[in-house]
């Protein structure tokens, strides 16, 4: 990252590759010089299955952008909807007997702790490292207690660890276009940035993203980035069970989710009524009541919300932590007609926010990644993929500098 200079950043999805170049001042506060948003090609699944188009896709992208503001990119910072990472929570400790917590002491733990981490995962390069708790005899404390005197220090991580030859193949990717990855960011983390960074007072809260065909689940606590887990299942199973149950061809049970408002206002008023002819093909009407479609809809969200959160035992220990959920949905007529199902389905006591991506939003993740970049992440130790800094470094000069 440097001072009054153009900085590249991009989002690699499913559906779009998204450009932002920014330009940072001497307060590490950045302006937009310019953005480009373009089809996806040689990309499923978030994974690169076509090198050659992948490149040339970035490439021409990058030319547009160069042309436009006469500058010339050498370096690239990247945002990965990925799914293909290890989310890995670990604890070290040093007893003190009195003494004073030192930096060494910390440099002990945290080098031991990542010596344990990459032995047992050779296959995988660390991406992101947040501090997720500092204990000091027991007494959970907000931030690095350096120089305070106790007996027993305990230092918990959360690691986040990617694919090395999923890294090699983008890094192919970019030295084809002439561009060094300079850092990688999980969307996830950049996600909750964005949400963060909205709404300063909630910094501990679960995210549920919920697609056609995954579903993913993101605990913050305190800003730190502590759980992430992904089911391989979404929204389309709600359509099937329909199209199953109904005997309706996809498109006309898309139609239906669209535009009829399934609340429970709805259907009291419109009890034992049944889906409208237009729904059919001429010649095939049958007698589909509305009861019946809203029986399946509930039946399905219920069970999805019970497998990745309710049952889930994965979340039992910080379950009682969350106050705040916020559920994206893919599907926006889904999100529209159907966000009753997935909000009577949780706790009334927690705060549940439904969203829907709208196009003038397509920027939000690219513009956390911007504030990441250039004043970096209270609770994150090595925000850096390529540098000549051993790790031990990267996370001191993160700690201390």
């Amino acid at each position: 990252m440097e001072i009054n200079k153009p900085t590249l950043i991009l989002e690699l999805n499913e559906q779009n590759f998204i450009f932002l170049v920014i330009e940072y001042n001497e307060s590490l506060s950045f302006k937009v010089l310019e953005n480009l948003s373009v089809p996806t090609q040689g990309f499923d699944n978030n994974k690169i299955i076509d090198i050659n188009l992948v490149s040339r896709v970035i490439l021409n992208g990058v030319e547009k952008i160069e042309k436009k503001i006469n500058y010339i990119f050498k370096k690239i910072s990247i945002i990965l909807d990925q799914d293909e990472f290890n989310c890995i929570n670990i604890s070290g400790f040093k007893k003190l007997n009195g003494s004073q917590l030192q930096n060494e002491d910390v440099s002990y733990i945290l080098n031991n702790l990542k010596s344990v981490v990459l032995e047992n995962e050779p296959k995988k390069t660390l991406i992101h490292i947040f501090n997720s708790k500092y204990l000091l005899d027991g007494n959970v404390l907000n931030n690095l207690p350096i120089g305070l005197h106790g007996d027993f220090y305990q230092h918990q991580l959360s690691l986040f660890l990617f694919p090395k030859n999923d890294l090699k193949n983008l890094k192919l990717v970019f030295n084809k276009c002439n561009l060094n990855i300079e850092k990688v960011i999980f969307k996830k983390f950049a996600e909750g940035v964005h949400h963060i960074n909205k709404d300063k007072l909630n910094e501990t809260f679960l995210k549920i993203n919920i697609k056609c065909k995954k579903i993913s689940i993101n605990y913050f606590n305190k800003s730190s980035l502590i759980y992430s887990e992904v089911f391989n299942f979404g929204s389309d199973i709600i359509v099937k069970d329909i199209m199953k149950v109904c005997a309706l061809p996809e498109h006309i049970v898309r139609k239906i989710l669209k535009e009829i408002f399934f609340s429970r206002e709805f259907l009291d008023k419109k009890k034992n009524s049944f889906l409208e002819e237009k729904y059919f093909q001429s010649g095939f009407f049958r007698k589909i009541s509305l009861s019946l479609i809203d029986e399946v809809i509930s039946s399905r969200v219920s069970e999805i919300i019970s497998l990745i959160y309710k049952k889930n035992i994965n979340v039992i220990s910080f379950k009682n932590n969350i106050k705040i959920i916020y559920i994206s949905i893919e599907d926006t007529g889904i999100v529209k007609n159907m966000g009753e199902y997935f909000k009577n389905n949780f706790p009334e006591d927690l705060s549940l926010q439904l969203l829907q991506e709208i196009e003038k939003d397509h920027l939000n993740m690219c513009l956390a990644a911007a504030r990441l970049l250039g004043k970096g992440w209270e609770k994150e130790a090595i925000p850096i993929v390529q540098t000549k800094k051993s790790l031990v470094s990267k996370i001191f000069s993160s700690f201390f500098e």
